[in-house]
């Protein structure tokens, strides 16, 4: 019967062989079915490893640009940002939530160094290396840094994105100048002992010829005027020569115990008649903390007298001027000293121009008095910087190194106010 059998070829092939072919067919149907099914699941066994190697990867990635110290900026090649690490927000000044998506213009300024860095990176393919910056953060501070930009291909060797690496340097400069100007004072030391030696002697010479003129005239007239003038100003001149010997001379540290709240309190005793003269306030706080420390005593006077008298000079009469010192850093292990006045205040320009010698804004200062007192903060291992306002404030911030004295005692804590 035709249900039983199948033509081919004109032949008819039995029912028997046929059920035997189609269970054939079926197995090897089947044999197939289970090695997809089985190269499918090794397949999804592949792919999940390779999510999960993806995965740990960017983890990875992300541990890298989170750890490292230096600030890492990466934008696509149409500048926007698309990575802004930790060290970047805080050499920068942005968070990186308010810049991601954003461009380098859009988000510094179109007169940032930066900006123009990029443009030069994505339009021109020049790259840097070490490059010396100065920019300014988001929250208005200037700082140097350095920098190190590169470019990102892909596989076929097309741009997709510009690499900025950035390191904080402002420290490394501060301490270069540090250095800098320590060279200076010695060499100036060098030079101008010699030389105020000879004036010294001369201007005594003149001095004692004067005086002895002076007492031996008895004509009326102009010449003892004269004469007396001639006396003042070799007394000015021996004076300013004085100063100058006190800023150029190669001093040796006498440590011994210092306890601030006395040189503090001496300090205020020799400015007290030009505090009255000014009815100036005046505010002392010491911390009770503060141990007495190593340093030589007799400088760090001189050097906290001149900081006052420069701050009783720069107010108006009735203004107000403070000292302030603590123990501050890792474990306390710095003193810092704060002098405070509400003075006209110094410029951006003069803020360095004001620690050089004989630099000076008033006419009668001889330009030693602040020189002098960085020689001495830099003699004991410390830094001095300035912060102003004009028409506001003006505070002198000296940092030292706390090396407490082997004395148990510590002072009470000292609190000035006068007027």
């Amino acid at each position: 019967m035709l249900k039983d059998s199948l033509r081919l070829s004109g032949d008819e092939i039995p029912a028997e062989a046929k059920s035997d072919e189609v269970e054939a067919i079926i197995q090897t149907f089947s044999k197939t079915i289970s090695e997809l099914k089985e190269k499918e699941k090794t397949l999804k066994e592949l792919y999940y490893d390779s999510e999960r190697r993806a995965d740990g990867l960017a983890r990875y990635n992300e541990y890298i640009l989170g750890s490292i110290s230096s600030g890492v900026v990466i934008c696509s090649s149409s500048g926007l940002i698309t990575r802004f690490n930790p060290a970047a927000e805080k050499i920068l000044g942005y968070q990186e939530s308010s810049v991601l998506d954003h461009s380098l213009q859009e988000t510094f300024g179109p007169n940032n160094p930066l900006t123009r860095i990029l443009d030069e990176v994505l339009n021109e393919e020049r790259t840097h290396t070490r490059l010396e910056l100065e920019i300014r953060k988001g929250t208005g501070e200037v700082i140097q840094v350095g920098l190190t930009s590169s470019l990102i291909r892909d596989e076929k060797g097309d741009v997709i994105g510009v690499c900025i690496l950035l390191t904080d340097i402002s420290k490394i400069k501060k301490l270069e100048k540090e250095m800098l100007f320590k060279q200076q004072l010695a060499a100036l030391g060098e030079m101008s002992a010699g030389l105020a030696h000879e004036l010294r002697n001369g201007m005594a010479t003149i001095t004692g010829y004067s005086r002895l003129l002076e007492r031996n005239l008895r004509a009326p007239g102009k010449l003892p005027g004269i004469v007396g003038n001639i006396i003042r100003e070799s007394a000015a001149v021996e004076r300013m020569l004085s100063h100058f010997l006190d800023f150029a001379r190669q001093e040796d540290l006498k440590l011994t115990a210092v306890d601030l709240r006395k040189l503090v309190s001496e300090s205020a005793v020799r400015v007290n008649d030009l505090i009255q003269e000014k009815e100036i306030t005046l505010k002392v706080g010491i911390s009770a903390k503060l141990p007495l420390f190593e340093g030589d005593g007799v400088l760090l006077r001189q050097a906290l007298q001149n900081l006052l008298l420069n701050a009783c000079q720069a107010v108006e009469t009735g203004g107000r001027v403070g000292l302030f010192a603590c123990a501050v850093g890792n474990h306390q292990r710095v003193v810092k000293i704060v002098c405070l006045d509400n003075g006209v205040g110094i410029s951006e320009e003069l803020k360095e121009k004001i620690f050089y010698p004989f630099f000076s804004t008033r006419q009668k200062g001889t330009g030693l008095g602040l020189p002098l007192v960085k020689k001495v903060v830099l003699l004991h291992g410390g830094t001095i910087e300035v912060k102003s306002r004009a028409e506001s404030f003006t505070a002198f911030i000296i940092r030292l190194p706390l090396r407490e004295a082997a004395i148990e005692e510590v002072a009470p804590s000292l609190v000035i106010e006068s007027q």
